[in-house]
């Protein structure tokens, strides 16, 4: 005895697929929005409507961000108004705990400078750091040309250091020219790193 196979709502396929398809565009490009995902639908007289909806909600990181604080952003005060937020990479000591472009984000605050996770699939990954003004020893331009130029914060109490990478030497002038009213240890001047400087960007290397 055959069984007749149960006959494809198509029309129900195409609308799964391109709820699919929105989703992955408006992931992709991190477009602020509210989407109700259908997952699966079943309709017919033997089985009763079997339909799962999730709801995901996804909002601008930067405007999460402003209204979450998160890890160690208390101790810089808010961000402050009319600054960009700037999306580079981050490097921190021991000498391979390097993470690369788009996974960190620089904001320029009231009262220092935060980094941290672009984007929450960074966040379990990204370490944040945050530099209070009052307690940075040097805001210091490093690095001539790809791969390495980027912005070495260091602590002044704690000695501690961070490096956040950028893509363009513009990027890097325009953050030191936007910290400059807020901090007096700006120094715009880069300094080459070499491939001993790239592999380890803190003050023993790169005085």
């Amino acid at each position: 005895m055959t069984t007749t196979p149960a006959p494809v709502d198509s029309s129900s396929f195409c609308r799964r697929r391109s709820f699919c398809c929105a989703f992955a565009v408006r992931f992709c490009l991190g477009y602020p929005s509210t989407i109700h995902l259908v997952i699966g639908q079943r309709e017919g007289s033997r089985r009763a409507a079997d339909v799962l909806v999730v709801q995901l909600r996804w909002a601008n990181v930067r405007r999460e961000q402003k209204k979450i604080p998160m890890r160690k952003r208390e101790i810089v005060g808010p961000i402050i108004k009319g600054l960009p937020l700037y999306v580079g990479g981050l490097r921190l000591p021991p000498i391979l705990l390097n993470f690369g472009w788009p996974s960190t984000q620089l904001m320029i605050c009231e009262e220092g400078v935060w980094l941290g996770p672009s984007f929450f699939v960074f966040s379990p990954f990204v370490p944040r750091r945050a530099f209070r003004y009052d307690d940075l020893a040097e805001v210091k331009a490093v690095g001539l040309s790809q791969p390495g130029i980027g912005i070495r914060f260091r602590s002044q109490s704690s000695g501690s250091w961070a490096v956040f990478w950028v893509t363009r030497r513009a990027i890097r002038d325009s953050i030191l020219e936007n910290l400059e009213p807020y901090c007096n240890c700006v120094n715009q001047v880069p300094v080459r790193l070499g491939l001993q400087g790239f592999l380890d960007p803190g003050p023993r290397t790169i005085p």
